[in-house]
């Protein structure tokens, strides 16, 4: 029997769903709608409220995912939007810029919104936060460990074990696919796998890191490391050594 594809309706609540970048927010929603055969559209780039204003027309009946939207929430006219769209339904956009679209029209579908940051305030912003079901994903390091396991379906169980051990409680599905890549270009991939991890949670380490991409010379390398960490010159040839080591 074929499945039916279901489609947006009023009756849902619009969704917020915040989380730290890299765990998983985006694919786990996808997946789950897939699984309940729900009829969607994906929005991962940058739009401006013109054509925010369109995508919303062009699948006024569907399911509109926001993925990364800190943009939009940024954007007081985009928001004036979406805030039309679940609020009254009825968007309206003034514009010589609209050629072929309507300047109004009524909304009949749902809108999904994920972000990683809600750090935004306002009096439009706070109404469509209280519009919206709100839920947070708080992963630790075993939760994004066991989401990479099955991502990884028991393929890669060195390397994840690997990670588990070496990784901080920021881990996330990113770190995983870039030890991955090394994994497969390089024979000796443990050392440059433990740095790529100790570069995401030493900051200094990772200033080293691209100074050395940046100059040739040591004495610019020297002199732009002091003037952003106000160390010295000892301190930072006692971290290169120990980015070296753990490069070789």
């Amino acid at each position: 029997m074929k499945n039916t594809i279901k489609t947006a309706t009023t009756k849902q609540r619009p969704l917020i769903i915040k989380g730290r970048c890299g765990i998983g927010k985006t694919r786990n929603t996808i997946q789950y709608l897939k699984k309940q055969n729900i009829d969607h559209k994906l929005i991962n780039s940058y739009i401006t409220p013109l054509e925010l204003y369109k995508i919303l027309y062009n699948h006024r009946d569907r399911l509109i995912i926001f993925d990364d939207i800190e943009g939009i929430f940024n954007n007081k006219k985009s928001v004036g939007i979406l805030k039309q769209a679940l609020e009254s339904r009825q968007v309206k956009y003034l514009s010589s810029s609209l050629n072929n679209y309507p300047n109004e029209f009524l909304f009949k579908g749902n809108i999904f919104l994920i972000c990683n940051e809600l750090n935004v305030s306002g009096e439009d912003i706070e109404a469509l936060k209280d519009r919206c079901l709100y839920y947070e994903l708080l992963l630790n390091k075993d939760d994004v460990i066991d989401v990479i396991r099955k991502i990884d379906q028991e393929e890669n169980k060195e390397l994840i074990k690997y990670i588990y051990n070496n990784a901080g409680q920021d881990i996330n599905i990113r770190d995983y696919l870039k030890a991955k890549e090394i994994k497969e270009t390089h024979k000796e991939w443990k050392p440059l796998v433990k740095t790529q991890l100790l570069l995401k949670t030493d900051q200094e380490l990772k200033l080293i890191y691209k100074l050395q991409q940046k100059y040739n010379k040591e004495t610019k390398k020297i002199k732009e490391y002091k003037n952003k960490t106000g160390k010295s010159r000892r301190t930072y040839f006692r971290k290169k050594q120990k980015l070296k080591t753990k490069w070789h």
